[in-house]
């Protein structure tokens, strides 16, 4: 019996937050992210597509980021509006520390703040047996998969 009223208070503080969280999303226009700037790396296809979304859905203007130009597109028409801000795609190559660097400063002129969320879900895999891998290979796939987080412009916004 304890258990019971135990799982019956959990629900009714579920409830109750939900309920506040729907009252701050009719406050605000939006859902619990409006007014905030999502930037998400590999937001083309994938888990960063489905991110682009769900910041979407949460109020985030979003700043859809992928190698491929009609990926971005592409996740961008399934983006619902968002009623304070807009969504933004740039094309752009993540192992490129100078395409990173435009990058950055395109988002912060186009969105009204830096991005509060950055997500980098950009990714590549390339599979090959071990002994067979050369240092052209290991390279992309460190440039795509590590080197954005210590690119300078980028890390200033992941430590803001």
């Amino acid at each position: 019996m304890h258990g019971a009223i135990r799982a019956e208070s959990s629900m009714t503080c579920v409830s109750k937050v939900k309920t506040k969280m729907a009252a701050a999303a009719a406050k605000t226009g939006g859902g619990r992210l409006a007014g905030t700037v999502a930037l998400v790396t590999g937001g083309g296809n994938g888990i960063g597509r489905a991110a682009c979304q769900r910041f979407a859905r949460e109020g985030a203007a979003v700043a859809v980021v992928d190698i491929s130009q009609p990926a971005a597109r592409e996740t961008l028409e399934s983006l619902p509006a968002v009623p304070h801000g807009l969504h933004r795609g740039y094309a752009t190559d993540v192992s490129s520390s100078a395409a990173v660097n435009k990058l950055v400063t395109d988002v912060c002129s186009d969105f009204p703040s830096p991005p509060n969320v950055v997500v980098t879900s950009a990714g590549i895999l390339r599979y090959a047996p071990f002994l067979e891998v050369d240092e052209q290979h290991f390279d992309d796939v460190i440039g795509v998969n590590l080197k954005p987080l210590r690119v300078r412009p980028m890390g200033d916004l992941i430590q803001a």
